[in-house]
């Protein structure tokens, strides 16, 4: 995973695209699931397959409440063989 993007201010109740953006080094694609949560709690997750190179996937994502809010997301190959860099998947 090479970034998270979201706006940096919204107005409360204010739907927006969070978007995850992934960069597949194997020489073949690589199919998986990328998880998203907001403050440690699951929110989405969607079945990808991650061609070489970069790609970005959008996740629409809606809040009720007003403050500061950690969202993260985590990338699960559908086999571990095929995940070369571990450490890049969150």
């Amino acid at each position: 995973m090479t970034e998270l993007s979201l706006p940096h201010a919204l107005e409360k109740s204010s739907p927006f695209a969070l978007g995850v953006t992934m960069n597949n080094l194997n020489d073949a694609p690589v199919t998986g699931s990328i998880a998203i949560d907001r403050d440690g709690v699951a929110l989405a997750q969607r079945k990808v397959t991650l061609a070489r190179g970069s790609q970005r996937f959008d996740f629409p994502v809606h809040t009720e409440s007003a403050g500061l809010v950690s969202y993260g997301a985590k990338f699960t190959a559908d086999h571990p063989a095929q995940d070369a860099y571990l450490e890049d998947d969150r």
